[in-house]
């Protein structure tokens, strides 16, 4: 039992940045499929493509706006979320991540959410919804909040393992390695889709550098202390949560439950987060320079 847990705890970027959703739910059931496909010859982009797929079949169900299709349209999404989880696991595990998979991962989750969000949108317009407003500025709302959430928690969970851990590169430092990669591709023939990956991922990146701290340095113990628990709880705005609450909005064919979630609670919790973070933060490099 305690190699099967530490092989699990292996699979794992760390406990600390797991969201409870997947360290409880996701992960163990993941993590079961995990000791199968670790013994054949399977990539974890190949996984992606898995996830990817179960993706747009969900929002096909989603789309056709009944009951029965939302509850098909949910578990096809959590399908799409444990081979989402997988293909890290198997790429840990296997110890044959590349930072390529990792944009591939990335790119995966964007056209996933194009597909689930915009099905879910067509079912909305379909079905019988009793809502405070339109299904348009109702998922319009939604995305942009999934999105502001996603690169505050993906932010401050890297430099958590940058600042606290030591495992790994805080965002800027990560950014200049892809850049410095894309510019030994880009005047070259070929390796068209790598350039555009790469291009895109900038893109996205920059926005959770701009106006960060990613600059100063930090002692890690002080680090840990003063962010172990906060982000805890910036994890419980992560994207997996939003993931299950969309499930369960699905599987009780009732959207508010969703909307509730990420439009008010999700909202709210990231606002008093923000403040608390920015003062943790300076706090820490003034201990720091003293």
């Amino acid at each position: 039992m305690k190699k099967l847990f530490k092989e699990f705890k292996n699979s794992l970027k760390d406990i600390a940045v797991e969201e409870a959703v997947d360290l409880f739910l996701f992960r163990p059931v993941s993590f079961i499929f995990t000791k199968f496909l670790v013994k054949i010859p399977i990539t974890p982009n190949q996984i992606s493509l898995l996830s990817l797929i179960s993706g747009i079949v969900s929002g096909i169900f989603f789309s056709y706006g009944d009951k029965k299709s939302f509850v098909y349209g949910g578990l096809f999404f959590i399908l799409c979320h444990i081979f989402d989880l997988l293909d890290g696991m198997i790429a840990r595990l296997k110890k044959n991540g590349t930072p390529l998979g990792r944009i591939i991962d990335g790119w995966v989750d964007y056209i996933t959410s194009i597909a689930v969000y915009l099905g879910f949108l067509l079912g909305l317009l379909k079905g019988n919804f009793d809502l405070p407003f339109g299904p348009w500025p109702l998922m319009i709302a939604a995305s942009v909040s999934l999105a502001v959430h996603s690169m505050a928690v993906d932010y401050y969970r890297q430099q958590y393992l940058a600042f606290a851990l030591g495992k790994n590169k805080t965002i800027g430092e990560d950014l200049r390695i892809f850049h410095r990669r894309y510019e030994s591709i880009k005047k070259k023939r070929g390796n068209y889709v790598e350039k555009i990956l790469l291009f895109v991922y900038f893109g996205y990146t920059k926005l959770q550098v701009t106006g960060t701290f990613d600059k100063k340095k930090y002692k890690n113990e002080d680090y840990c202390s003063c962010n172990r628990t906060l982000l805890v709880f910036w994890n419980m705005i992560g994207v997996s949560t939003h993931r299950f609450f969309m499930v369960l909005a699905a599987i009780f064919y009732n959207p508010m439950i969703f909307f509730w979630y990420i439009l008010v609670f999700a909202n709210l919790w990231m606002a008093v987060l923000a403040i608390i973070q920015w003062r943790v933060d300076k706090n820490a490099a003034s201990a720091k320079r003293g």
